[in-house]
């Protein structure tokens, strides 16, 4: 994908009809910002707006970019190739089509992206590059997070710790762990717990389903 930065964009469109056709297909973005300052309400946002028009038109077929859908975020690359509409919002076409999956077909699921990335949503914008371009790349091209490893890695020790923990506590003490455990999952302890009962360890009831 190389080293481009991604946008973020809310389709393969943009509005923004007042910006002249032939002004933005000759890259003169200081003439667009003169355009929407009576427009805005100070020469800065006028100044972010240009500078959104100008990424929609001379961005490349290099570029990466995503948006975000229901519960999932879609990504693309995208023919610079400009079409004026009869609205006078403009269009570019997109390569393939917008992917909600990784590159194996994994979905792209908000809940499971990280929130520094899903900040991008909150743009109050048409266009806006991404910050978190190396975790993007990594998460479309379905590579395992470092940092993710390391926690699987420190959770299988921990295992193996409480393991050892668990060999060494007291038969009542036990007992109880377990009648935590399963009180914990949503069942209720039906016998007394602890003691010698024959043919029963526990007697378990489900209060949902009255599995017992």
């Amino acid at each position: 994908m190389g080293k481009r930065l991604p946008y973020s964009g809310s389709d393969s469109s943009i509005g923004l009809p007042r910006a002249p056709h032939d002004v933005c297909l000759q890259g003169e973005w200081d003439e667009v910002r003169e355009i929407y300052k009576p427009l805005r309400k100070d020469i800065g946002t006028a100044t972010r707006d240009s500078k959104q028009i100008g990424l929609f038109y001379e961005s490349d077929e290099r570029v990466l970019w995503i948006t975000f859908f229901g519960d999932r975020m879609y990504w693309c690359f995208s023919k610079p190739e400009i079409t004026l509409l009869e609205d006078k919002s403009k269009t570019r076409p997109v390569i393939g089509q917008w992917r909600p999956t990784d590159i194996n077909d994994k979905p792209l699921q908000k809940n499971q992206l990280s929130g520094r990335l899903l900040s991008t949503e909150g743009f109050r914008g048409t266009i806006c590059s991404v910050k978190e371009f190396d975790y993007l790349v990594q998460r479309i091209n379905g590579k395992p997070l470092k940092q993710k490893a390391e926690a699987e890695k420190a959770l299988l020790t921990l295992e193996e710790k409480i393991e050892t923990l668990i060999r060494g506590v007291h038969q009542k003490d036990f007992e109880i762990l377990i009648d935590l455990i399963f009180r914990q999952a949503g069942w209720q302890i039906v016998s007394v717990l602890g003691g010698t009962q024959k043919t029963i360890d526990l007697d378990l009831l489900s209060p949902i389903t009255l599995k017992r």
